[in-house]
C-alpha cells in the first residue's frame, strides 16, 4: 500500500521529537510548592517539622 503513496513513514515535526509533544511537561507541575496550600491556611509546613535545625549537619 506505501508503494501507491510513497510518503515517509513519520517525517520529524519542525517542533521536535513526535515521541515527547508535551505529555511530560503537563505532568511536570506536580513538584510545585503548593502542598501547605492544599492541606489548608493553618499548615504552613506540610511534613517539615519546627525541628529543621537540627536535621542539618553541622559542617
Amino acid at each position: 500500500m506505501s508503494e501507491t503513496t510513497p510518503q515517509p513513514p513519520r517525517a520529524p515535526h519542525p517542533g521536535g521529537p513526535a515521541p515527547y509533544p508535551r505529555p511530560p511537561l503537563l505532568a511536570a507541575p506536580a513538584p510545585e510548592p503548593a502542598a501547605p496550600q492544599l492541606m489548608g491556611p493553618g499548615f504552613p509546613q506540610p511534613v517539615a517539622p519546627p525541628a529543621t535545625p537540627v536535621q542539618l549537619p553541622a559542617p
